[in-house]
């Protein structure tokens, strides 16, 4: 039986003729536990680029001989699109609601309860700016108030939506997560 763990080139003999030691670098737990913190946030995200920075920050030895190689990822990220399919028509903010689910619209970009906003519609580019007040309610009809939707965003339970002409259930999404 033969098995290597070792990364280091400190290798050393035990007392033992078949069993070998080294002494390898590590880090502290004041310098792991943030790494890790970015390394768990980077995976939620899908964000391959992220999690790589993190482990080769991180990582003593990690020298990946490769380029990422999930599929899904690439695919995902194989270009930015410049343009939507179609014209702009509603962005919201939805919620509660995690990558997996559909739910109802918290705040609506063009016309925030509580705050003010424009959202550019008509056209298959463009901005939306805005605020809200958290200090208040910010969706009457649902009884969403502005702690509630902060708690919301915190937890990473919201996410964008656009819609667009010929997509109205909505073109593009992206989970709304903490940094």
């Amino acid at each position: 039986l033969y098995e290597e763990l070792l990364i280091g080139k400190n290798v050393m003999g035990t007392q033992h003729p078949s069993i070998m030691r080294a002494e390898e670098d590590f880090l502290s737990w004041e310098e792991l536990k943030p790494l890790i913190e970015q390394l768990w946030n980077a995976c939620q995200r899908l964000d391959c680029t992220k999690a790589r920075e993190v482990l080769l920050r991180s990582a003593v030895g990690y020298s990946p001989t490769k380029e990422v190689e999930d599929l899904v990822w690439k695919h995902r990220n194989a270009g930015t699109r410049a343009s939507l399919g179609s014209n702009v028509t509603l962005g919201h903010i939805h919620g509660p609601g995690d990558a997996t689910v559909t739910a109802n619209v918290i705040v609506n970009f063009a016309a925030p309860e509580n705050g003010s906003g424009s959202l550019q519609v008509g056209a298959p580019s463009g901005t939306a700016t805005g605020n809200v007040s958290l200090t208040g309610t910010v969706n009457t009809s649902r009884g969403i108030s502005g702690d509630s939707l902060r708690k919301l965003l915190d937890a990473g339970l919201t996410y964008a939506n656009i819609h667009t002409q010929l997509n109205g259930g909505g073109e593009i999404r992206g989970q709304i997560h903490k940094q």
